[in-house]
C-alpha cells in the first residue's frame, strides 16, 4: 500500500511542478510584453508630444526666418547691413518654444546666420549664388539677404526610449528687392522732367541726391528759373525742355478729375497704367483737388513734420524711426515733351521723392497755382520701403521673398 502511494505523489507532484512551470513562462510571457507594451507607449507618447514640440518649432523657427529676411531686405539702403541686420535680430514678434523665449544671435538654444548677395547679372530679381557673404565688403548693390535661424529643442520623452536629449531645427529663408516694370497702382501720379545736361547710365533722370525738383509747374505760358524748384533752376537746357510744354501740361500723367485725383494721390490709384520702357502723357488743370490731398498724404504719415529725408530718417524715438514711408514715394521721371504742342513722353526711369514743401518753413503745399510744388529726390525707390533701396538708380524695386 505504501509504495503504491508513493508513486501517486510522485506523479501529483511531477503535474505540479509542470503546471507551476507552464504558469511561470506565462507570468514571463506577460512581464515581458508588459514591458515592452511600456516601452512602445513611452515611444508613442514621445512621438506625439517631442516630435508635435518639433513641429512647432520648425513652425516657429520659419515664421522668424521669414518675417525677419522681408524685413531685412525692406531696410537694404546700398549703404551699410546695420539697419538691415537690425530688422532682422530686433525681430521680436515671433518667438519660439510655444513663443515663449527669444531668437538669439548666438549663446543659449538659438542661432542666427544673416548673409547678404548681389543680384545675378542677366536677372536682377534672383540673387548671384557666387556672392553670399555674412560680411560683404561693401552695402553697395547688395539687394537680397538670406537669414538662417536654428533652435536646438530639449526633448523629454523620447531620451526614455533611446534617442537623442535634444533635436536641432533649422530654417532658412532668403528675400529681395527685385525689379518692377508694370504698374497697376502705387505710383504718385506726378512725373519730373529729367535734366538731360546730367543724366548718365547710373543717373538716368539727372538729379542729385538731396536735391529740389518740381512736381507740378506754375500756371503760365513760358517759365522763368523763379518759377522752377531750387535745383531745376541754373540749367538752360532744363528750362528751354520745360518751356516746350504746352500751358495745360503741368505735370500731372494720371486722370486728373477731382472725383479721382485725391485717390490716386493718398491711395495709389492709377487709372492709367504704366509700363518701362514706355511712355505717359500729361494732363492739366488748377487741380485744388490734388494739393488737398498731397497734404492729406504728408498728414497721414506719422512724421508730418520733418522737411527733409534726413530730417526724416534721423527722426527717431528709442532707435524706431517715427515715420511710416508714408511720404516716400516713386514716381516715373520723363524726357520732357517732344515739341511744343505736347505729346506723349518716354520713360526715362523712376525716382524716389520726399514729399515736403521745402527745406524750411510749413511742410505742407499752400502756394496754389502760381508757384511750383516741390519734392526732394532721395534716390531709388523701392516699394513700402521706408527708405532709399540698393538697387540701380532709374529702376524701381519691390521687397518679395525670393525663397
Amino acid at each position: 500500500m505504501s509504495k503504491t502511494a508513493v508513486v501517486v505523489d510522485v506523479r501529483s507532484n511531477a503535474g505540479q511542478d509542470s503546471s507551476m512551470r507552464k504558469e511561470n513562462r506565462r507570468k514571463g510571457f506577460t512581464l515581458v510584453l508588459t514591458g515592452a507594451c511600456i516601452v512602445s507607449l513611452f515611444g508613442m507618447l514621445g512621438l506625439s508630444v517631442d516630435l508635435g514640440r518639433v513641429y512647432i518649432t520648425k513652425s516657429e523657427t520659419q515664421s522668424f526666418a521669414d518675417t525677419g529676411a522681408l524685413a531685412g531686405a525692406l531696410a537694404l539702403n546700398g549703404t551699410s547691413f546695420v539697419s538691415a541686420r537690425d530688422a532682422v535680430t530686433g525681430n521680436n514678434k515671433n518667438q519660439w518654444n510655444m513663443g515663449t523665449a527669444m531668437f538669439t544671435e548666438s549663446g543659449g538654444n538659438t542661432t542666427i546666420t544673416i548673409e547678404f548677395a548681389l543680384p545675378q547679372a542677366a536677372n536682377l530679381s534672383q540673387p548671384d549664388a557666387s556672392t553670399w557673404s555674412t560680411e560683404p565688403p561693401t552695402a553697395a548693390g547688395y539687394t537680397f539677404i538670406r537669414v538662417t535661424a536654428s533652435a536646438i529643442l530639449p526633448l523629454y520623452i523620447l531620451p526614455v526610449v533611446g534617442t537623442s536629449r535634444t533635436q536641432l531645427v533649422k530654417a532658412v529663408a532668403t528675400a529681395g528687392q527685385t525689379p518692377l516694370f508694370n504698374f497697376g497702382s502705387g505710383l504718385l501720379p506726378f512725373s519730373p522732367v529729367y535734366h538731360a545736361s546730367a543724366a548718365t547710365t547710373s543717373n538716368p533722370a539727372g538729379m542729385t541726391v538731396g536735391g529740389w525738383y518740381t512736381l507740378r509747374y506754375p500756371g503760365g505760358a513760358t517759365f522763368k528759373n523763379s518759377d522752377l524748384c531750387n535745383d531745376d533752376r541754373g540749367d538752360a537746357a532744363f528750362l528751354a525742355l520745360a518751356n516746350l510744354q504746352p500751358s495745360s501740361e503741368r505735370g500731372f500723367y494720371q486722370n486728373p478729375s477731382a472725383s479721382v485725383a485725391d485717390q490716386e494721390i493718398i491711395d495709389g490709384l492709377m487709372q492709367y497704367p504704366v509700363v518701362f520702357p514706355g511712355t505717359i502723357s500729361m494732363y492739366g488743370g488748377a487741380m485744388n483737388t490734388a494739393q488737398n490731398a498731397l497734404n492729406q498724404r504728408i498728414d497721414f504719415d506719422t512724421d508730418h513734420v520733418s522737411n527733409t529725408y534726413d530730417q526724416y530718417q534721423n527722426n527717431q524715438v528709442n532707435g524706431v524711426r517715427v515715420g511710416n514711408g508714408f511720404r516716400l514715394v516713386g514716381t516715373p521721371a520723363n524726357a520732357g515733351p517732344p515739341s511744343s504742342s505736347g505729346g506723349v513722353r518716354q520713360i526715362v526711369g523712376f525716382v524716389g521723392m520726399f514729399l515736403s514743401s521745402g527745406p524750411t518753413g510749413d511742410v505742407h503745399y499752400s502756394s496754389g497755382g502760381g508757384s511750383p510744388w516741390c519734392a526732394q529726390y532721395y534716390g531709388i525707390w523701392n516699394k513700402n520701403g521706408q527708405t532709399t533701396g540698393a538697387g540701380k538708380p532709374g529702376i524701381a524695386y519691390v521687397t518679395v521673398m525670393v525663397q
